[in-house]
């Protein structure tokens, strides 16, 4: 939820008002912030968005939807979420990274960087586009993984409008 407030530079009772309502969203919204391997990681774990409203909630940031160009990043992405408590609480994980192939169907690129995948993360019957029989493109990708399964993290395309938490990244 986004308020939008007008102050004039005189109106130090706005000021007030603006300061209250920034200390009282933060009540209600925890989020995991973490520098690791050159890069700074913002783990959005207590709300879910679709893909291009996880887009734009990064650049709001200044930063990017996380993208994963090799296994050190992926090193650092599990370390930033291990670090979070996220498996506290959660048995599962769905969180959205830049990779998609809005463009063009089957061509994946990070959107964070415009660059195609290199790193091979997809699990074993992904990219599938599964919810194209229901006219459904499966375009955006999500990071996945099942605690108490012995199944690695992998990459899984589904449909934008999806809602999951996110990574953002510098």
């Amino acid at each position: 939820m986004s308020r939008r407030v007008r102050c004039s530079v005189k109106d130090s009772m706005c000021l007030i008002l603006v300061s209250f309502s920034l200390v009282q969203a933060q009540q209600h919204v925890e989020i995991d912030f973490a520098a690791s391997r050159h890069k700074e990681y913002l783990f959005i774990s207590t709300f879910n968005l679709s893909w291009h409203k996880a887009f734009e909630y990064c650049r709001g940031q200044g930063m990017f939807l996380v993208s994963i160009q090799n296994r050190e990043e992926l090193e650092a992405v599990k370390d930033t979420i291990n670090m979070s408590g996220f498996w506290k609480k959660n048995h599962y994980l769905h969180m959205w990274t830049s990779l998609n192939d809005i463009g063009e169907e089957g061509q994946y690129y990070w959107a964070s960087t415009g660059t195609r995948t290199q790193l091979d993360l997809w699990r074993d019957t992904d990219p599938n586009n599964s919810q194209h029989d229901t006219c459904t493109d499966e375009d955006c990708v999500a990071l996945v993984h099942f605690r108490d399964l012995t199944v690695t993290y992998g990459l899984d395309d589904r449909a934008c409008s999806s809602e999951f938490m996110f990574m953002c990244e510098t």
